[in-house]
């Protein structure tokens, strides 16, 4: 019955689509001598469209008969049929065939035109396999006869097309039978693809005849297995058989199809059931004409089931593509869902074990794709193709499984996973990698050791050493296994030891991989593996053989690279990565592996390595490699550097301090000389902090095992050789070329060489670095920095420089090989950095040189005539005056530097001072003297760009405070005429105080306070040493008749006498700015000659008489028969109380400046306030500390000293103290005070008095970095911190005491920073005390010189503020008698309060002798000399 409608009109329209193609292929012409073309034929009924002259009906039975006769005559037949007219538009069929049929009897059927038709079909196919193989050679004929086959089953489908109503189906069961077997016997393309056109008409328009239907799929099933170029309508056939009446049987069919062959029939009919998995997997997703789709994939799964479990190699890829058709498929997820998951993973389970029978891997698992090459038998080559497309379809599996992983239960989840651990080849990288992580939780982690190994093993050899597999997926591999080898099961005995066993194993077969690896990701990761296992160092130490396998591995690697890839700086740094964390390890577990792999870390920082990255981080570790005072070794804490850095600008601060100095249109010119943070070979690789902040494993932990000796401790199993590395660092300053690994070399030697513990078993290495520095900078031949990075030759020396400073404390070592030519070499260095070849080391050179005088006075002292003539030279730069004098002050106390100095050497120390204030009062004088407006001129070179880096710039830095320097020049020359012998102080005088004498714009001869000051002390100290004097207050007896008191001021001075009237004892007290002395004085009265007469003058009292009177005294002392003016005159103090209150508070000003400094004992782990301040006690080392600050003294009245606020018993009994001549410290230390934490829990009675110290002490013990703010106060403005140069050994020592300690100033931020120990210094335990007294004493002259900077101008000592009490009495009393007093004929102007910096008035031109009024006036040697 058909299936379309019965017009013809739409029988006609569903050809249409075929028109074009029918118009090129079909209406070929085709000559022949008996008939006229068909082609022109045709060509002209489809141009008239008209029916054929004859237009009476046709008589089928004829039409056959004719057509019969001539159907062994394609082209005359063709032509027959053309010739009947009136065809269907775009084909060669009359319309006058429609619906005509001839019926017959029996079981004939009715017959149509169709009969004949595939009547023809097998003869022409015979002719067209005929003329083709008879006609080889002649192609034209073999042609013929092929286009005319190919026109008859086109001829077929437009007939069937026509529009008839209906076939009979016997007939249409004989067409498909006909077509069918032209199918199967043809060998052409085109036959199979017109035959199954013809089906597919057949079936398009009619019930498809069920007896054909099982050779229609064979032909389906064929054509879909061998055929290259699949006929256009196959799917087609299928989809609509699939979806028709027949689906049962259709599905039947080729389900019977799929397990026909099996491995004992030999494969039968192996192409039916391929094709019937293609045909199949085609239909998944399309659906019956009633709805639902076509067939259950349950069903279909079942089958490829059965068909797998045959085992036939070609049709694998057929099955495993059908199951990736039904993972693949849109079918809604809960049919997916309810798939049986387990039976598809054993499909492909069972697939992937197949083999071809007979090949060399039959029944062995294939861990990759064959990989043919051209020695392998033909057998073993035809199976590529197959192999492939097996590889190819099981990866997509995989995917397919990935992206219904959600909708699988976890049975089915583990299912697959053992399928892909078991072929891990096919898996994706994201499957692969889940795979591996449930390996690692359910085999990796077993509690029996034999499963653990068997995957261990499988993983290793099917994943990690299968180099097909993507890089990510064996990286996967080596992850799981070192994680698992890394995981104890248990603290039990057993396991612990199968645990090492799988450490050894797999650190065994990393360290095999790393000489067979050729893919770089990989190699990395087997490195960084190496670290993770190193880092279990637990295990590490149970197997040390491995360990040094493992550092000669990486030796090898880094010294001559890999032998499977590219070695790059990525990988020479891992590699060095991983001997920084064993060496960091086994410094406490294994001394000779620390050793051996601290040797390999050494060779990795040396030239032997090409990696300059990987030099860097072998050098970071050791550079951090300290030893503690019982010379155990320890890993440091990163930082100790950085100040030093920022002078290469190798600190993220300063590269972007100078790098903003650069004008913008420069800052990125490649052809700028300035520094844009680039090296001479490209970006810098180390920067602070950015790459030195690092971490290393138990850092900060003392090893127990590593020592500098291995004779000093019984525990000691190995020794680190630093000789080596000493010699190490040797070779890098002398020959090392790359700027990165020098510049981090002599950054950083200083800090290391501080631990001095660490080099004490290295002397003579220290020796030979000592000597090469010297020789380097004597001669100004180390490195100057490449051009591009914008840093000059002077920031070498820079870190030259601090470098040798570190090296002074070796000097001060009693030693057999430390002779004192290790000083004086020292002392000579530090010499060449003042005012030598290189801009800003003086200042470092100057305090270096006041550390060696401290330390090593004897080199010094030999040198010191070169000092002073170096200091001379320079005092005219600014920024060295305030390091200069505080330099000279110290000398000036050390009596062994200066004690074979001639008299031209010590004027020259003078003359360094006066020409300071000579300079400052020029100065001075040229800025106001300069016209309003008027700038001084830029220097001649100020068009050009000099940029510093911002250390440099700081060590050329003034200090702004023009006061503290002219206080320390007046110091200076206080200290040093105190130091001299007195026999010879006073052939000083007349050279000294003309040169303080200078002339103010009005030309009038001018001297400052300060300078009047210092000549009072001259003259109370030029011709005595006596010390200071105190008061007799029982001089006079009662005898000696009635005590009378009379003051005068006498120049600038208060001398009071207190005279006895009846014998005259008198008591004389002149008070002066510099001090007060107390005198006797009595005039030795002769007895009354006899026959001399009674006298009755005398005043009597009741029990004496008083024959004498002060002014008695005075005039005895002062006048002569010459008259005096009235200037020079004393003046006399009247007995009124605002003199005695005047005399009064003189007294209390003390004759010393008097300081107040705080020390703070901080005890281990302390950083609180209330704790610190609570400690009673400090270590043995703070009391030796406190001894060498000062002395003991008592507070319990009455004391002879400025307490600065301490009072007994409230603060304590005692305190610390310490005075000179001329300055006074009073220490305030909390541990001596009384501690009431139940009253004062916050221990606020002792802040109050250290909170209000400008400068603390802090001796650190608390193993914590001090921080200013640590001790938080208004007034706390610097802190000195002191520690010991070297950690503290882990179990203390009761009888041990620190050689050398670690000393730093620490100033607030607002506050310059010019101590000598700005950058830290390392002293010895000796001069500890006297360095750090001396920090303290000119850090607090300078806080209070700040504080006054603005309201005084010169510094607010106590002789100054004792000279201006005499000046206001004077003015007083002068005030209050009126003209008695006539003025000095010599008119002398005398300034108040104006420092050398802030005067108006100018130095004189030379020095030069005595030529002013006022110098001749002030010059007291021209009459006691």
């Amino acid at each position: 019955m058909s299936k379309e409608n019965d017009s013809p009109q739409e029988g006609s329209a569903n050809s249409n689509i075929r028109d074009s193609r029918r118009l090129s292929l079909w209406h070929m012409s085709i000559s022949t001598h008996t008939s006229p073309s068909p082609d022109s034929a045709v060509q002209g009924g489809r141009g008239s469209e008209k029916s054929s002259p004859n237009g009476t009906p046709l008589n089928l039975r004829d039409v056959l008969k004719d057509g019969l006769s001539i159907g062994d005559a394609p082209e005359e037949a063709r032509s027959w049929l053309v010739s009947f007219g009136d065809l269907k538009p775009g084909t060669d069929v009359s319309r006058r065939f429609l619906n005509l049929r001839e019926d017959h009897h029996g079981d004939q059927g009715a017959a149509t035109l169709l009969s004949l038709l595939i009547q023809w079909v097998p003869l022409w196919s015979h002719k067209a396999e005929k003329a083709r193989k008879e006609g080889k050679n002649s192609k034209s004929g073999s042609l013929r006869e092929l286009k005319s086959l190919d026109w008859l089953l086109q001829y077929i489908c437009d007939f069937v097309e026509l529009g008839h109503s209906d076939f009979d189906p016997l007939e249409l069961s004989r067409a498909v039978d006909t077509v069918t077997s032209l199918c199967l016997n043809t060998s052409r393309q085109s036959d199979i693809n017109g035959g199954i056109n013809v089906l597919y008409t057949i079936m398009s328009h009619f019930d498809y005849p069920r007896n054909g239907l099982d050779q229609t799929l064979v032909v389906l099933c064929a054509s879909a297995a061998n055929l290259q170029e699949l006929p256009s309508h196959l799917f087609d056939c299928a989809r609509i058989l699939a979806a028709g009446d027949l689906q049962q049987q259709f599905m039947n069919t080729l389900y019977a199809f799929i397990r026909t062959p099996t491995l004992s029939n030999n494969s039968k009919n192996l192409s039916h059931a391929r094709g019937a998995t293609r045909l199949l997997r085609n239909l998944i997703d399309e659906q019956r004409n009633g709805g639902g789709f076509i067939f259950c994939l349950g069903d279909f799964l079942e089958q490829l089931h059965m068909a797998a479990q045959q085992g036939i190699f070609r049709f694998c890829h057929d099955i495993l593509s059908s199951l990736h058709g039904i993972l693949s498929s849109n079918r809604p997820k809960s049919e997916l869902a309810a798939i049986d998951f387990t039976k598809a993973v054993d499909i492909i389970r069972l697939c992937l074990q197949m083999t071809p029978s007979g090949h060399p891997q039959a029944n062995v698992l294939r861990v990759t794709s064959p990989g043919i090459n051209p020695q392998e038998d033909d057998k073993d080559r035809q199976f590529e193709r197959h192999f492939r497309d097996r590889e190819t379809v099981a990866k997509r599996l995989s995917h397919d499984f990935m992206k219904l992983w959600d909708l699988l239960s976890l049975p089915d989840r583990a299912a697959v996973h053992e399928l892909f651990l078991m072929f891990p080849q096919y898996a994706g990288q994201a499957q692969l990698t889940m795979t591996l992580d449930y390996a690692k939780d359910k085999y990796l982690s077993s509690e029996d050791h034999n499963v653990k190994r068997q995957y261990s093993d499988k993983i290793y050899n099917d994943i990690v050493l299968n180099h097909s597999l993507p890089p990510i997926c064996r990286l996967k591999g080596i992850e799981v296994l070192v994680q698992a080898s890394n995981s104890p099961l248990s603290e039990s005995p057993g396991p612990s030891d199968e645990s090492h066993v799988a450490y050894t194993w797999i650190l065994d077969r990393l360290l095999d991989q790393i000489d067979v690896e050729r893919d770089a990701q990989v190699f990395e990761t087997l490195l960084k593996s190496l670290d993770y296992m190193a880092s279990n160092y637990q295990e590490a130490a149970k197997e040390q053989a491995s360990t040094v396998r493992t550092v000669e591995k990486l030796h090898t690697l880094i010294i001559e690279g890999p032998a499977g890839v590219a070695f790059n700086d990525d990988l020479a740094i891992l590699a060095t990565k991983v001997l920084v964390t064993i060496f960091c390890y086994n410094i406490h577990i294994n001394g000779r592996a620390a050793v051996r792999a601290f040797e390999v870390l050494l060779d990795a920082a040396s030239s032997r390595c090409k990696s300059r990255p990987a030099r860097l981080v072998s050098k970071r570790l050791i550079f951090r490699v300290r030893a503690d005072d019982a010379g155990f070794i320890y890993i440091g804490s990163p930082g100790e550097s950085q100040h030093i850095a920022s002078a290469l600008v190798r600190t993220r601060e300063s590269a972007e301090a100078f790098n903003s100095e650069l004008p913008a249109s420069q800052r990125h010119s490649a052809s700028s000389s300035s520094l844009s943070t680039r090296s001479d070979v490209g970006d810098p690789l180390w920067m602070y902090p950015d790459t030195e902040d690092v971490s290393y494993p138990l850092a900060g932990r003392v090893s127990s095992v590593l020592n500098v000796d291995k004779g000093a401790y019984p525990q000691v199993q190995a020794e680190l050789d630093m000789d080596t590395w000493l010699m190490a660092i040797i070779r890098c300053l002398q020959a090392d070329q790359d700027w990165e690994t020098y510049g981090y070399t002599v950054v950083h030697v200083a800090a290391q060489l501080s631990n001095i513990a660490l080099f004490l078993n290295s002397i003579q290495a220290v020796i030979k670095l000592r000597q090469v520095l010297c020789e380097q900078i004597v001669n100004n031949t180390f490195r100057e920095p490449p051009p591009s990075t914008g840093l000059k030759k002077s920031d070498v020396a820079l870190c030259m420089f601090n470098i040798l400073v570190q090296l002074i404390p070796y000097a001060t070592m009693k030693s057999e090989a430390i002779q004192k030519g290790f000083g004086d070499d020292l002392v000579r260095a530090f010499l060449s950095g003042i005012g030598g070849a290189w801009e800003a080391t003086s200042r470092g050179c100057i305090h270096a040189l006041s550390l060696c005088s401290l330390e090593i006075p004897s080199s010094v002292a030999t040198l010191y005539p070169t000092i002073i003539d170096k200091m001379s030279k320079n005092m005219t730069q600014t920024h060295l005056t305030t390091h200069i004098l505080e330099f000279l002050i110290q000398v000036a106390l050390l009596p062994e530097m200066h004690s074979n100095l001639n008299p031209d050497e010590i004027q020259m120390i003078f003359g360094i001072c006066i020409q300071f204030l000579e300079k400052t009062r020029e100065q001075q004088h040229s800025s106001v003297t300069s016209p309003p407006g008027r700038i001084n001129p830029a220097s001649r070179h100020s068009g050009m760009n000099f940029r510093r880096p911002p250390y440099r710039a700081a060590m050329l830095a003034d200090t702004g405070l023009p006061q503290y320097a002219a206080a320390l020049a007046y110091h200076n020359m206080i200290f040093w005429f105190l130091s001299l012998r007195l026999d010879i102080r006073a052939k000083y005088v007349p050279w000294i105080i003309p040169r303080l004498v200078w002339k103010n714009a009005r030309g009038e001869e001018t001297i400052d306070e300060q300078s009047q000051v210092l000549i009072d002390m001259m003259q109370r100290t030029a011709f005595s040493d006596l010390g200071e004097t105190s008061p007799d207050h029982n001089f006079a007896a009662p005898e000696d008749g009635p005590v009378s008191s009379a003051s005068w001021i006498v120049g600038l001075s208060i001398v009071t006498a207190q005279t006895a009237g009846h014998t005259g004892k008198t008591q004389i007290t002149k008070r002066q700015a510099s001090g007060t002395t107390y005198a006797r004085y009595q005039q030795l009265t002769a007895p009354l000659p006899s026959h001399h007469r009674p006298g009755y003058t005398e005043i009597r009292h009741q029990e004496a008489t008083t024959e004498i009177l002060p002014p008695h005294i005075i005039l005895q002392m002062v006048a002569s028969a010459a008259t005096p003016t009235a200037a020079d005159q004393p003046l006399i103090l009247p007995q009124e109380d605002f003199v005695q209150r005047a005399l009064e508070s003189f007294d209390r000003i003390p004759t010393v400046t008097s300081h107040k400094i705080g020390v703070l004992y901080i005890g281990p782990g302390q950083s609180a306030e209330s704790d610190f301040l609570a400690n009673t006690s400090g270590t043995p080392d703070f009391d030796r500390l406190l001894d060498g600050l000062g002395y003991v003294v008592s507070l319990e009245p009455p004391l002879n000293f400025n307490p600065q606020g301490l009072e007994c018993p409230r603060d304590g009994k005692h305190s610390i103290a310490w005075r000179d001549r001329v300055e006074e410290i009073i220490y305030h230390v909390p541990t001596m005070m009384p501690t009431d934490l139940e009253d004062d829990p916050q221990c606020i009675t002792k802040k109050s008095h250290v909170g209000n110290c400008h400068v603390n002490i802090v001796f650190n013990r608390s193993g914590l970095e001090w921080e200013l703010d640590n001790f938080k106060s208004q007034l706390n403005y610097v802190n000195i911190v002191i520690r010991p140069a070297c950690r503290g050994r882990e179990t203390p020592d009761p009888d041990f005491m620190p050689g050398f300690y670690w000393v730093r100033v620490v100033t607030r931020d607002d506050l310059p920073n010019i101590s000598p120990a700005a950058d830290p210094k390392i002293i010895s335990a000796a001069q500890l005390g006297p360095f750090v007294r001396t920090l303290a004493l000119n850090a607090n002259m300078f806080c209070q010189t700040w504080n006054t900077k603005d309201d005084d101008l010169e510094f607010p000592s106590a002789w100054r503020a004792r000279f201006q009490q005499i000046k206001r009495l004077k003015e007083r009393v002068m005030s209050k008698s009126g003209d008695k007093q006539a003025p000095s004929a010599v008119p002398v102007a005398v300034t108040s309060s104006i420092a050398p910096g802030a005067s108006t008035g100018r130095r004189t031109p030379v020095p030069r002798e005595k030529d002013g009024t006022l110098a001749s006036q002030l010059d007291f040697s021209s009459w006691t000399i």
